[in-house]
């Protein structure tokens, strides 16, 4: 009787040990748990997301006018910032690199090392890529009758040098060389890429561009022609 016993609970526990593919769970392939575990997450968190409500914040009128005026620059930057894109940038007196944290309207938080550091819009000259330094370097030539002058950043409008956009848009449709010396003296020649109202990015050469800021700028060539 003992033994009949044993086997009336064997056979009573058999059933829960099967699974609806007709044979013991353990007969069922480790990889197709897997996936049917992992779809049934992957459901899980794509309804989670759909019910989850995107609040966007609506910008000012003094924020969408500033922003039309940024175009292109606005992007580069924030482009920059979401790829974490080591950057060098010239400001008067220093060289600095690191990586862009945040845009704000007049000023750039960088990563310098381990250092956090606010700079000022109107102190930087020029920025561009780590990678193309060298390459970059080696295009730059310095005008030392301008640069003996020590010149500073100038933050009165009316006294900076100021290039019409008409010119720069003959300048882009027509792939014209130009030649851009800054208020330290450095002489970037190339094409304009794109301008914004506050920068222009020239392509020095094939993927070696430079963004220049328009208020550091002390004069503006087209090949042989001052403007």
């Amino acid at each position: 009787m003992a033994t009949s016993r044993r086997t009336l609970v064997w056979r009573a526990e058999t059933p829960k040990s099967r699974s609806r593919f007709g044979s013991q769970q353990s007969q069922y392939p480790q990889r197709f748990q897997d996936r049917d575990r992992y779809s049934r997450q992957g459901e899980h968190r794509r309804s989670h997301q759909r019910r989850r409500p995107q609040v966007h914040r609506a910008l000012t009128p003094e924020e969408l006018t500033r922003a039309k005026a940024e175009g292109y620059g606005r992007h580069y930057i924030q482009k920059q910032i979401r790829n974490k894109t080591p950057m060098v940038f010239e400001v008067y007196g220093e060289t600095l690199t690191g990586n862009i944290l945040h845009r704000l309207p007049y000023n750039l938080v960088l990563r310098l090392g381990g250092e956090r550091r606010c700079i000022n819009k109107i102190d930087i000259k020029y920025c561009y890529k780590q990678k193309v330094q060298e390459q970059l370097m080696a295009r730059i030539q310095i005008d030392e009758s301008i640069r003996s002058q020590n010149l500073g950043s100038v933050a009165e409008r009316d006294e900076r040098y100021h290039v019409e956009d008409r010119v720069l848009l003959e300048c882009y449709r027509n792939r014209s060389p130009v030649t851009i010396t800054l208020r330290g003296g450095e002489m970037i020649s190339g094409v304009v890429d794109w301008y914004s109202k506050y920068e222009i990015k020239l392509e020095v050469k094939k993927r070696v561009g430079v963004l220049i800021f328009r208020h550091a700028i002390y004069h503006f060539e087209v090949q042989s022609a001052r403007i």
